[in-house]
């Protein structure tokens, strides 16, 4: 058993629930209920489950590949969900600097990036 990997796939699926509970109430519904193009609204509602169904399912196999012996395969699928994590962590901090509008404030509005920042560099470092 991997431990940090088992407590990455806790902590991860923790972030899951928070974003589900939290991201509905302060994100997906004042979104679904904005003044503009329904489409638009609709496509970002379809982004918000994708990263809910990433974090589901990446905590789920952070989660299992702690659990289990070590083979090529669970090490492959940590680092991939590490990878997509650093990427979502990279996309928060693009959006965060292009705003330039308040960027004090906004690292810490959008903190979505450290949570990312923990499991992507976290599941990279626990594959060696």
């Amino acid at each position: 058993m991997d431990v940090a990997l088992v407590a990455l796939g806790a902590f991860t699926l923790f972030i899951f629930g928070v974003h589900v509970v939290m991201g509905g109430r302060e994100v997906a519904t004042p979104m679904l209920t904005a003044n503009f193009d329904l489409t638009a609204r609709r496509v970002m509602w379809v982004c918000w489950h994708a990263v809910s169904a990433e974090l589901l399912l990446g905590g789920t196999v952070l989660l299992v590949a702690g659990l289990v012996t070590a083979s090529e395969t669970s090490i492959a699928l940590v680092r991939a969900v590490a990878t997509i994590h650093l990427a979502y962590m990279a996309l928060f901090l693009a959006v965060i600097a292009i705003s330039r509008k308040d960027l004090k404030r906004a690292w810490l509005r959008m903190p979505q990036w450290m949570l990312f920042a923990v499991t992507g560099v976290g599941a990279w470092w626990a594959t060696f």
